[in-house]
């Protein structure tokens, strides 16, 4: 009997823990947490030239214009990057990160800024941050900015 009533207990506790957790998902101070947790994967990612995980942040519809970009950095050694400006919404399911990647150019010892603009957006149904990159300054097909 004893087992049952901790048993009992054990579970009305997880379940007053995974609402509580559910509920959260839509304060303020943790959707900005989990969008800085995404962007900071993404863009070390990208940074590292590793675009099969950096990828896994894009949003489905941008997957195309990602995969021209990778190629694009693929002709760069990023050595650093820094986030210029993080501007969220006043809605909270969007935000806009612009970010200056530091590389130098395989064929080159001249250290370039290239510069990215990342328009985040928050999926209603999965709470999960997907972004849209865009490299400034890059015309298509070439490999310098």
């Amino acid at each position: 009997m004893r087992k049952s009533s901790a048993f009992r207990a054990f579970g009305l506790s997880l379940g007053i823990a995974a609402a509580a957790g559910c509920a959260s998902l839509n304060d303020p101070f943790v959707l900005r947490t989990m969008l800085e947790d995404a962007q900071r994967s993404y863009t070390q990612y990208r940074r590292w030239g590793d675009h099969n995980k950096a990828i896994e942040f894009v949003d489905k519809e941008w997957y195309s214009a990602y995969r021209q970009q990778a190629q694009q950095l693929s002709h760069f050694h990023v050595t650093d990057y820094e986030v210029e400006e993080f501007e969220y919404a006043p809605n909270a399911t969007t935000a806009t990160v612009r970010v200056v990647y530091y590389a130098f150019g395989l064929r080159s010892v001249t250290e370039l800024p290239i510069r990215e603009t990342q328009i985040w957006v928050r999926d209603e149904m999965s709470r999960e941050w997907r972004v849209r990159p865009a490299l400034i300054g890059f015309e298509a097909g070439s490999a310098e900015p």
